[in-house]
């Protein structure tokens, strides 16, 4: 962390962020703070992929206000990236890597050999087993990290860490809020919904599912005037869709879309919500308040007061930093909601740094750790070499005391061989029971799972298990539950593969209609044949016994 003045970006497919701050302050000292309009194409769900132009546009920016400083923290807005909340036991804070790495395969269904995980510690919970630490893991892309690096590299930045759009803002109003309150930060990849009281983060949950689509959804229209990114995002600002009178009749679909749209970020919080009053057994008893860019759209604000029974809230903003005049027009412009993601990054981020960073700090430290060694080995050798026969001699006693304390130790011989004749005659039973498990074990903690994720109005007819493979018949009465439910069920930890091959729409007698599908998936795996190899190698079966092994298996 810099001890002076930092740049901090965030690159976005509409708008891009950057806030120039002097952080190791109560207060920190804000000296710019400004948006400007990513060239078209440049960012693609945070990867710069058009280098010179976001380059060309970043230095012209910089240099109209005169900021020269290169070294920099770098925002990540991607839905690439994957985070997770877990509890682990209390270790020193050197040991919480081990403790990550041995349990990656749990927290993370998926491969994260090309990922970069990071932590960070919540606080302490009270559970069933005894007070356990509550962390905040991150996963980023190792590509998408080195994007950054390389741009950084070629336009003479220097990166001093990254931080992910869903901890920048949060943890920097968790300084600053004694009292409950639920922030919704609308971005443009995500919707980052967080649970705060007694500065602690309680619970976050960030949905995939950001202001961008409502975006999408006016170009799918393809209406004259409307060309870009920035020309939709304004209108969205300055039009109430959800409100206002469509000036035609090509307008009149494309507000019930855009509509639509909004309304399930209002979904999105009322499933968190209800999830952090009947899991996590906890009353909410506080104020919400909305955060990020999409907070700037017109009629937002109305939309969540209408349909969330929680009073609306706005932060004071002038307790929380001091604005130099120098950024005083920029924010006045903006707003400091949607500039808190690069404002709080370097305050208290997650000081996230790609794997390659690491192999150079090993590197060197393992060079000046050669220099050290070969010094000490020459200084040994002198002392060895001048000492060489007091050493013989008391090898040579060393020698005959061990003979016979070897000699009187003899009888662990035989306890060895009978602990050794043990195992073996263990084997088949240990294969025996790897061979009768099946993923049907899980399928009562399934059930609850499913009763626990899936939407209220989703009705399941059917569930049929082939083997490994479970096939669902659902039926629901809106499309958007169809995606609200493969959402959920990625907290289906039972489940991997989840896909939808079938949707079918059907119209009743009453002219009611329902979507009726089918949802298959496939068991996660619960026991490999690498299981059964680490098990045969704590009984320690020798060479008497490998036929049978193979056989077993």
């Amino acid at each position: 962390m810099a001890t002076k003045k930092v740049l901090s970006i965030e690159a976005g497919g509409v708008w891009s962020k950057v806030c120039l701050v002097e952080a190791k302050r109560d207060m920190p000292f804000v000296y710019q703070a400004f948006y400007f309009q990513t060239p078209e194409h440049a960012v693609e769900d945070g990867y710069i992929r058009d280098k010179d132009a976001f380059a060309s546009e970043l230095r012209a920016e910089l240099g109209q206000r005169g900021i020269e400083e290169r070294n920099v923290i770098i925002t990540v807005n991607s839905s690439r990236v994957v985070t997770r909340e877990v509890e682990i036991p209390l270790v020193k804070d050197k040991e919480i890597d081990g403790v990550i790495q041995s349990q990656l395969k749990d927290y993370f269904p998926m491969d994260v050999s090309s990922f970069t995980i990071s932590h960070k510690k919540v606080g302490v919970v009270e559970t069933p087993e005894g007070k356990r630490m509550k962390l905040t893991l991150v996963a980023i892309p190792d590509n998408l990290l080195q994007n950054y690096v390389n741009f950084a590299e070629e336009n003479g930045f220097e990166i001093e860490s990254f931080e992910y759009i869903g901890n920048s803002a949060v943890s920097y109003l968790v300084k600053h809020t004694a009292e409950m309150a639920m922030m919704v930060q609308m971005e443009e990849q995500a919707t980052i919904i967080s649970i705060i009281a007694d500065k602690q983060l309680l619970f976050q949950r960030i949905a995939p599912y950001g202001y961008g689509n409502a975006i999408s959804t006016v170009q799918e229209h393809r209406l004259s005037g409307l060309e870009n990114d920035a020309d939709i995002f304004n209108y969205l600002i300055e039009h109430n869709v959800m409100r206002e009178e469509p000036e035609s009749e090509e307008l009149k679909d494309t507000y019930a879309d855009v509509a639509e749209s909004l309304d399930y970020h209002v979904r999105m919080v009322e499933t968190a919500l209800e999830y952090f009053k009947n899991e996590m057994r906890y009353d909410f008893s506080g104020k919400m308040y909305l955060l990020g860019d999409g907070a700037r759209i017109a009629g937002i604000r109305d939309l969540f007061f209408k349909e969330i029974p929680i009073p609306l809230g706005d932060f004071s903003y002038s307790t929380m930093m001091k604005i130099m005049p120098s950024a005083k027009a920029d924010i006045e412009r903006w707003g400091e909601s949607g500039l808190l993601s690069v404002i709080g990054s370097p305050i208290d981020s997650f000081g996230i740094m790609p794997k390659q960073s690491h192999l150079e700090e090993d590197k060197q430290a393992k060079l000046k750790n050669s220099y050290v060694v070969l010094v000490a080995a020459a200084a040994i050798s002198v002392v060895v070499i001048a000492a060489g026969t007091v050493r013989w001699a008391l090898a040579n006693s060393e020698h005959k005391r061990l003979t016979q304390q070897i000699n009187e130790m003899s009888y662990i011989e035989d306890v060895y061989q009978e602990n050794t004749t043990a195992k073996a005659e263990a084997t088949p039973y240990v294969l025996f029971d790897c061979a009768t498990r099946t993923p049907n074990e899980k399928f009562g903690d399934l059930i609850a799972d499913l009763e626990a994720q899936l939407p209220t109005d989703i009705v399941v007819s059917s569930i049929t298990i082939d083997q490994s493979v479970l096939t669902i018949n659902m039926s629901s009465s809106t499309k958007m539950s169809v995606a609200q439910m493969l959402m959920n069920f990625d907290g289906i930890t039972y489940l991997s593969g989840v896909s939808v091959p079938s949707i079918v729409e059907e119209e009743s007698e009453t002219g009611a209609v329902r979507w009726n599908y089918s949802v298959t998936a496939n068991y996660a795996q619960s026991i490999t044949y690498s299981d059964v190899e680490m098990l045969l190698g704590v009984l320690g079966t020798d060479g008497s016994t490998a036929a049978d092994t193979g056989a077993a298996q």
